[in-house]
């Protein structure tokens, strides 16, 4: 069965998203980035998906990488 995957983390900032995915997967925590932005305009959000088993260790390690910058 296939993992089901929640949202953790959605930015507007593509650049941190990818920083905190490289967090997530360096704690081997599978992570994915789902980007939504419109590639004309340039609005929209990039988030990060991750196993529903891994959600709440997955939003710890990013609320302590964003809560040291």
């Amino acid at each position: 069965m296939e993992p089901r995957w929640q949202k953790v983390y959605s930015s507007n900032d593509q650049f941190k998203v990818e920083l905190l995915k490289q967090v997530l997967v360096a704690n081997q925590i599978e992570a994915v980035v789902l980007n939504q932005k419109d590639s004309s305009y340039q609005f929209g959000e990039v988030s990060i998906l991750v196993p529903e088993a891994d959600r709440v260790t997955a939003e710890t390690l990013i609320h302590q990488q964003l809560n040291n910058s």
